[in-house]
């Protein structure tokens, strides 16, 4: 799997992308084969304050799957297959 550097610009610019940058809480977004695509840098700067807990350096987060962050995948996995279930937000 080839990692992508966490604050690398996107391929396809997100809309509102100025402010998911200057959000004041953690957004992280995935593609449709469950990879992480984006961190804003509140989740960059959060998650470095925790990196020695996480499975990825943060700097390797964006282009991991987000199976790596989850001790089910499969349950995951399950809930995000599902149209109904989308957009999904989590608490962490």
């Amino acid at each position: 799997m080839v990692h992508k550097p966490a604050r690398q610009a996107l391929a396809h610019p997100i809309p509102y992308q100025a402010l998911l940058e200057n959000a004041p809480v953690n957004i992280m977004l995935a593609d449709l084969d469950l990879v992480i695509i984006y961190m804003n840098p509140a989740s960059v700067r959060t998650l470095k304050k925790i990196e020695h807990a996480l499975p990825v350096p943060v700097d390797e987060i964006v282009g991991t799957s987000i199976d790596a962050f989850h001790r089910n995948p499969e349950h995951q996995r399950r809930l995000l297959a599902d149209p109904a279930n989308l957009p999904h937000r989590a608490r962490i």
